[in-house]
């Protein structure tokens, strides 16, 4: 867990909760991460994924099973995607529940989350 600006520092209460498969180039993974301290500013950003797809804007979907203490505005769901490259990053976006223009989550200095999803490997 980082900040999209100035990455900071994390402080984990469980970071271990992470698997993935590979099967041919796709990789699917299921991560659980819960952090008690964060010293990042700007967007909400998730890493240490395996190498993905060196193709520019080449997306994986995430699926949000379970988030906790991470700040939305009010009346939006949060959502999420992965872009692919040599180090692959998650994003996570909120959504008007009416629609219109998703945001980035700002950096949260704790929160937890459940998020599982595929991408395009080397």
């Amino acid at each position: 867990v980082y900040g999209g600006t100035t990455a900071g520092t994390t402080t984990y209460a469980a970071q271990r909760s992470g698997y993935y498969t590979k099967i041919g180039r796709m990789i699917f993974f299921q991560m659980y991460v819960k952090w008690t301290a964060q010293t990042g500013t700007g967007d909400m950003l998730f890493g240490g994924f395996p190498a993905g797809d060196s193709l520019t804007y080449s997306y994986g979907s995430l699926a949000i099973g379970y988030i906790d203490g991470i700040a939305l505005t009010a009346g939006k769901v949060p959502t999420a995607y992965i872009a692919t490259g040599a180090t692959p990053i998650a994003y996570l976006y909120q959504t008007p529940t009416g629609g219109g223009a998703t945001t980035a989550v700002p950096i949260d200095p704790s929160g937890e989350i459940i998020m599982s999803g595929f991408y395009m490997g080397p």
